[in-house]
């Protein structure tokens, strides 16, 4: 008895939905856990920004004074938008930009698939 034979089409697609859930589900965590960490160690280790933490009371949070170095806000958000710019630009330039000239182009020319990115052009087809 093979394999194909006994996995249907209905178990082959729940299959895929528990590992598509699964990969999404930890990518979701890794996300979160880096914002965290990105914001520990900008906000509170480099400008001194002590953001309220789940659990904390009321009363622990009204004791909240300015940050120690105010003055590093505009280099952590400068070295912000050049770490995320510098991402796009290596990683996925496919998304450069805000996308309404594509829109406008599409709207104007019937374009229907003026934003599919390169990496759905070269799936193969099923």
């Amino acid at each position: 008895m093979q394999i194909e034979e006994t996995v249907t089409p209905y178990r082959r697609i729940i299959l895929i939905a528990i590992i598509v859930g699964l990969i999404s589900g930890l990518g979701a965590l890794f996300f979160f856990e880096g914002l965290k960490l990105g914001s520990a160690l900008f906000m509170e280790g480099i400008v001194g920004f002590n953001l309220p933490k789940e659990g904390q009371t009321v009363q622990d949070i009204s004791q909240w004074a300015p940050p120690d170095n105010l003055w590093m806000i505009l280099p952590v958000i400068c070295f912000g938008g050049l770490l995320s710019g510098l991402l796009v630009y290596t990683l996925a330039p496919e998304a450069e930009g805000h996308g309404t000239d594509a829109a406008i182009k599409a709207f104007h020319k019937g374009d229907r698939h003026a934003g599919a990115s390169r990496s759905s052009k070269r799936l193969p087809p099923s």
